[in-house]
């Protein structure tokens, strides 16, 4: 099974949400050398992809994801009350197409922030 774990867009810089995190990562690094049943997918802000790298084991990959400029994310919750009201189609975010892409199976959001991807 692969499993999809997204740390939001947390850079380096942002003190101890970040850190909350890394000590997941470690964490993480340590179960997967354990269970070698799952396999792993790290997507996280492209400002900390290299950290992560070297963090974990190279068997899990880590993808960089980029934060949406404010014109996209106003226009994304835009496109969420239509897509309730059945006048659009919702077109799949960019974390969401790249799951996809590694064929994640079931995908973990890590922490306790919303955002809008």
């Amino acid at each position: 099974m692969k499993i999809g774990i997204y740390l939001g867009l947390l850079a380096p810089s942002d003190g101890g949400g970040f850190t909350f995190i890394e000590d997941i990562m470690r964490g993480l690094a340590l179960k997967f050398e354990e269970n070698a049943d799952l396999s792993f997918v790290v997507f996280c802000s492209e400002n900390a992809t290299s950290i992560y790298r070297a963090l974990l084991p190279v068997d899990i990959k880590v993808i960089g994801i980029s934060k949406q400029s404010f014109l996209s994310r106003v226009l994304h919750r835009i496109k969420r009350v239509l897509v309730s009201q059945n006048k659009i189609h919702f077109r799949p975010s960019n974390l969401e197409r790249k799951m996809r892409l590694e064929e994640v199976s079931v995908a973990w959001f890590v922490g306790g922030w919303g955002e809008v991807l």
